[in-house]
């Protein structure tokens, strides 16, 4: 085959086609062709490529012809069939070999020993062609999860142009999203994202600061850097001249500009600690005050406050009003410098109003923001965060009915989060965070009709919540989490026509818990994103 495809532009890859149009292009391939031929067929549903292999054989067996199928159960019993077609004759007069093993592995994974047995055996057909040619009198058919078109195509580039043909096969109903599908189990902690920024006192205490002229002075000697208004982008200043004169320094800020800074910064610190009726009553005094003398800064602030304080109050269309004027204020003012937050809370909102295509737009805009604020940091705790924008652009796609697009979304965030567990160590807080986002990945590969991946993400988190199980000396919540795996593994091995497999992993799941005592705390904690909030350790 040397030579083969020299200077020709490569094939496109395996396109997307129905159930039966695949069986149409195979019939025809079978019925018209005589020789050796090699053929590429995939499907991100293992019962769809089984209903076509059944189709194929009972049509040629109807036309007195031998149809061979393999089916390895290990990547090593792949590896060893393109040498095994040469030296056994009993497949030298079969119409058609077919080559069937639809496993495969999460992005990122460990190991990925199938991917690699396609792409040598591939390779190895490459180099046995003309030989293989001599000795088959008809055609393979090499059946495998989407996942391997890329691999198989890069390894054996002149095997994959001179191919018979290729196809994707597409289930009839990819696409449809089951809202009702539970978030998986998710062990240990994880930080809660406020949308305020730290005060730098008791807001109590700064309250008092702003009624007291004096103390005010004081507060703000001290804190004159973070209470003078940055300067507008040098973009929006007039070109200099020779002759202008000099800018002038601008004037001290006001002392209603001051005191309302510091109930801003009140306002924030209320807020967080859950005191909503306070966090109001000092940012609408400050909204007062900067009416007299606006800064556009605290402005935005004031509308971020009162727009979180609404989302609580589940005053969503007044709290959509609020967010849209702090992100256009703070943008005018500081562009691309919004803090990532306000991006998440106007998700949020958006969200809870069921505008799911603009919660997906506001997930994406917080982490450009966080990628801004970050500016190349590669360490575990921005690669955790970035991670975590990651999961919520997924979240926000699913709910807007683009599944493979939420599996994008879903499979970065799992490389990142493979990054921070190569970096600080498999400790359980780091596998977790792999566990699920391994099932996210595999409930958005359900929702797009991909069960092969689905069951390779939940078949490796199943692995790392046994592994965490065994370490946590049966830890409640942990058995949990183990279940749900169990559980999700098992619907979808059924889904993919291994039946007997799912319904012995489904009963594993039910004799864990059976006569357990259920896990410590709220059930939100165990079962619902609830369980994502609290420190981690070891983190600020």
């Amino acid at each position: 085959m040397a030579g083969w495809g020299q200077g020709e532009p490569p094939g496109p890859k395996a396109p997307a086609v129905r159930g039966e149009i695949a069986w149409e292009y195979l019939r025809e391939r079978v019925d018209n062709v005589i020789g050796f031929w090699v053929g590429f067929a995939f499907s991100p549903v293992p019962a769809e490529l089984r209903i076509l292999r059944g189709r194929v054989e009972r049509h040629m067996t109807g036309a007195n012809h031998v149809m061979v199928t393999l089916v390895p159960s290990t990547p090593e019993e792949l590896l060893g069939l393109p040498t095994r077609l040469l030296e056994d004759r009993s497949f030298a007069n079969a119409s058609l070999v077919w080559i069937e093993a639809l496993h495969a592995e999460a992005p990122g994974a460990p190991e990925t020993p199938w991917t690699r047995a396609w792409e040598q055996t591939v390779i190895e057909i490459e180099a046995l062609f003309e030989e293989l040619r001599g000795v088959l009198l008809g055609g393979i058919v090499l059946a495998a999860p989407p996942g391997v078109v890329d691999p198989m195509s890069k390894a054996a580039p002149d095997l994959w142009q001179v191919k018979a043909m290729s196809f994707l096969i597409t289930p009839p109903n990819a696409g449809a999203v089951r809202p009702s599908t539970p978030l998986p189990v998710r062990g240990g902690s994880r930080p809660s994202t406020s949308s305020m920024r730290v005060a730098t006192a008791d807001p109590d205490d700064l309250v008092a600061i702003s009624q007291d002229p004096e103390r005010l002075k004081v507060w703000q000697a001290e804190n004159s850097a973070r209470t003078s208004s940055p300067p507008m982008p040098a973009a929006s200043f007039a070109p200099a001249t020779l002759n202008a004169r000099p800018t002038p320094p601008p004037p001290p800020p006001r002392a209603e500009v001051v005191r309302a800074h510091a109930l801003v910064d009140a306002a924030e610190g209320f807020l967080r600690q859950g005191r909503l009726q306070d966090a109001k009553d000092a940012a609408d005094e400050a909204a007062t005050l900067l009416r007299v003398r606006g800064d556009a800064l605290d402005e935005a602030r004031v509308f971020a406050v009162l727009a979180e304080i609404a989302t609580e109050n589940e005053d969503l269309s007044r709290a959509a009003v609020h967010v849209q004027k702090a992100l256009a204020m703070y943008g005018a003012r500081m562009p691309g410098q919004v803090p990532p937050a306000w991006y998440c809370l106007a998700a949020r909102i958006a969200r809870e109003r069921r505008e799911h295509v603009a919660a997906t737009r506001f997930e994406e805009l917080a982490l450009g923001a966080i990628r801004a604020m970050r500016q190349g940091d590669e360490g575990p705790d921005a690669l955790f965060e970035f991670s975590d924008a990651l999961e919520r652009i997924g979240d926000a796609r699913l709910a807007a009915n683009k599944p493979a697009d939420a599996a994008v979304a879903f499979s970065e965030c799992l490389l990142l989060r493979r990054r921070v567990l190569a970096v600080i160590g498999e400790g359980s807080e780091a596998l977790g965070e792999v566990s699920y986002s391994l099932k996210r990945l595999a409930d958005a590969c359900v929702h797009a009709s991909d069960v092969v991946g689905a069951v390779a993400a939940y078949r490796e988190a199943v692995a790392i919540d046994r592994k965490l199980y065994a370490a946590s000396e049966r830890n409640a919540e942990v058995r949990y989490q183990l279940a749900d795996s169990l559980w999700r593994l098992g619907d979808a091995l059924a889904t993919s026509g291994e039946g007997s497999e799912g319904e012995a992993v489904s009963e594993e799941a039910t004799r864990l818990l059976a006569g357990a005592e259920p896990p410590s705390g709220p059930p939100s904690r165990i079962f619902g994103p609830a369980s994502r909030r609290g420190p981690r350790p070891g983190r600020a």
